[in-house]
């Protein structure tokens, strides 16, 4: 807002000794104001991540500036597997919803089994040993002793039609069940290849951010040498701390971005551990 504001008072100035139009001097004047106004939504944007923050943690942590900061040394961290072939497999092979969806497709196959066998015979083997005491008048203290063992055979032929039902509800919910997972191992493929393409890309977008914040830091210097010789004025040098704010902006965002790809890959790969968060945790400052 600063360089908003000194762009402002020097429009107005040039429109008042009659150097510059009067729409100059507005429209500054009309981009300090909305600066104004965005640096309050940052303000509340600030607060509103602070108390969602606590929420999660579960405790009040204060001034948003006794929070760690992540360090300037940032170098990327290496990505085993390398092709994303592999990570392919892995989420296949071990990711939590894939694995989940793929047991609900066993369940509905089985259950499908269930149903479609009452179409067919069934043959149990029964077989019994009973003793039997009698106490009447004319046969008293007589026991009686049967043994048998028998095959039994049951065979459906008409039961309007609840088996056939049943059996293709069945058949419905297991061809359902696959679809399901086919939509949910495209999504998480697809989310995947993003997650993978961010972190490949994100040490070479950092690599870059962190040299334009080294050639926005010496224009800023250059333009205060510039100022003391009378070749700038005091607009110069705060757009040039503009520039090299933006571009820091930038960069953080560029490496907070990368550091959850990173925890993201992993989750998606059905490998995320603790391990893989004290990786993340040593990018920042104790």
């Amino acid at each position: 807002s600063e360089a908003f504001l000194e762009q402002a008072k020097t429009t107005s100035n040039l429109f008042e000794r009659g150097e510059g139009p009067k729409t100059s001097a507005l429209e500054s004047q009309a981009a300090y104001q909305v600066s104004l106004a965005k640096l309050v939504d940052a303000k509340d944007m600030i607060e509103n991540a602070r108390r969602k923050l606590n929420s999660i943690v579960g405790g009040e942590l204060g001034d948003a500036h006794q929070l760690a900061s992540l360090k300037q040394d940032f170098k990327a961290i290496p990505l085993l597997p390398q092709d994303f072939e592999r990570w392919a497999e892995k989420a296949e092979a071990s990711n939590s919803e894939l694995k989940s969806l793929k047991d609900q497709i066993e369940v509905a196959y089985q259950e499908y089994r269930k149903n479609d066998a009452n179409h067919y015979p069934v043959v149990n083997l029964v077989g019994a040993i009973t003793t039997q005491n009698s106490n009447t008048v004319s046969s008293i203290n007589q026991t009686t002793n049967q043994n048998y063992v028998g095959v039994q055979l049951s065979l459906p032929l008409f039961l309007g039609g609840e088996t056939q039902s049943k059996s293709a509800q069945a058949f419905a919910s297991y061809e359902k069940s696959k679809a399901d997972y086919q939509v949910a191992y495209d999504r998480v493929i697809t989310e995947l290849r993003k997650q993978y393409d961010l972190v490949q890309s994100g040490s070479k977008k950092i690599q870059a951010l962190q040299n334009a914040q080294e050639s926005s830091e010496l224009l800023v210097k250059a333009m205060r040498k510039s100022v003391q010789t009378g070749e700038r004025i005091n607009l110069d040098v705060l757009l040039a701390q503009k520039g090299l704010f933006l571009t820091s902006r930038d960069l953080s965002q560029a490496k907070y971005g990368y550091l959850i790809a990173y925890l993201k890959l992993f989750q998606l790969g059905g490998s995320l551990d603790p391990m893989d968060f004290n990786q993340v945790a040593l990018y920042f400052k104790k």
